[in-house]
C-alpha cells in the first residue's frame, strides 16, 4: 500500500500508510476529483484492512472514493504513538493527510475508537466533514447495561495507555496474562466484525 509523509504542526513527521479505491482502480494513490469521498477510520483492535469488505463492494466503489489509513502505531504506518497521542491528535493527522490528497470534503465512518477520532475531526473542521457515521462508539452510550459500559471504558483506557511507548503506562503488563480472557476477547471481536462468517479475512485476524 502507498505511504505519504506528513509534517504535522507539532513538528512530528508521520508516515501514513493508506488505501484508496475508486471506480477504475481497486488500489490507487489519488482520488477521483469528480466523486465524493468516504473515509473509514479503524478500531483499536485492527488496522485498516478491517474494511476489506467495503473496499471490495462494487456498489460503493462505483459511486465514491473509498479511503482508509493506518493510525499511528497500527499496520504499516511506521510512526509510533507517543504518550500525548489522543483522538484529537489522530484527527489532526487525518486532516493533513486528506489535504495532501487534495480532498476538500469527506464523509466519515468510524468504528469503536475510530468514532472518537471522527468526532474530533468534525469538531475541529465542521466545514470539511460532510457527514458522520459512528459504529459501536465507546464509551458514553447510556442505554448500554452497566457491565457493557464498564467493558467499553476499560478498552478505551487500554487504548489510551497503548500510546505510551516510554514505559510510563498506568496499566501494568505482565507475562502472566489470562489466556482465557484474551481468547474470549478475540472471539468477541470476531463475532462483532464477521459474525459466524468463514471468509478468508477471518483466519489471519484471529491468528495474528
Amino acid at each position: 500500500m502507498p505511504q505519504i509523509e506528513l509534517n504535522t504542526p507539532s513538528g512530528v513527521s508521520v508516515d501514513i500508510n493508506y488505501h484508496i479505491s475508486t471506480p477504475t482502480s481497486s488500489s490507487t494513490t489519488l482520488v477521483d476529483q469528480e466523486l465524493p469521498c468516504v473515509l473509514f477510520i479503524h478500531a483499536e483492535y485492527l488496522p485498516h484492512e478491517g474494511f476489506e469488505a467495503q473496499f471490495s463492494d462494487p456498489l460503493l466503489r462505483k459511486r465514491f472514493n473509498l479511503i482508509s489509513l493506518d493510525l499511528r502505531g497500527y499496520g504499516h504506518t511506521t510512526t509510533l504513538a507517543q504518550a500525548d497521542y489522543t483522538p484529537a491528535v489522530a484527527a489532526d493527522d487525518i486532516y493533513h493527510f486528506l489535504h495532501a490528497l487534495n480532498v476538500s470534503a469527506i464523509h466519515v465512518f468510524g468504528i469503536s475508537i475510530g468514532c472518537h477520532v471522527a468526532i474530533e475531526l468534525a469538531i475541529a473542521h465542521p466545514e470539511f466533514v460532510s457527514s458522520l457515521t459512528l459504529c459501536t462508539m465507546p464509551p458514553g452510550q447510556e442505554a448500554d447495561p452497566p457491565e457493557i459500559m464498564a467493558g467499553r471504558n476499560e478498552v478505551y483506557e487500554f487504548w489510551q495507555d497503548s500510546g505510551d511507548h516510554q514505559g510510563d503506562s498506568t496499566t501494568e503488563v505482565t507475562e502472566d496474562m489470562d489466556e482465557d480472557l484474551i481468547t474470549n476477547l478475540v472471539r468477541g471481536i470476531q463475532l462483532m466484525l464477521f459474525g459466524e462468517s468463514t471468509v478468508a479475512l477471518v483466519e489471519p485476524f484471529v491468528n495474528s
